[in-house]
């Protein structure tokens, strides 16, 4: 990932755990295909606060959708590794290899 220009090393006082989550029931655990990699963000979310902020009504959202020209749709099955982070943020979105690395 360093290579390939998706993370960069940096210095930080925090640091989440990679782990590897088997993806692909039709491989053997033994392939190396069959995992994806993960950041387990669970602690970091426990400490991060949310902003609190009213949902929309739902009729409200479909009456906007009636009136829109454009739409557009996301991705997620292929999307890892699309997350742009705030600068600001990049301390805290760090993680690390069981290996330190």
């Amino acid at each position: 990932m360093l290579r390939e220009g998706t993370t960069i090393p940096i210095q930080s006082p925090y640091a989440s755990p990679v782990v590897l989550c088997h993806q692909n029931n039709a491989l053997p655990p033994d392939n190396p295909e069959a995992y994806r990699f993960a950041v387990d963000y669970r602690k970091l979310n426990a400490i991060t606060r949310c902003p609190r902020y009213l949902l929309p009504h739902i009729e409200d959202v479909i009456t906007n959708i009636l009136h829109t020209r454009i739409m557009s749709s996301l991705d997620r099955w292929s999307g890892y590794f699309q997350l742009a982070v705030n600068p600001s943020d990049v301390v805290q979105m760090t993680f690390m290899a069981k290996n330190g690395t």
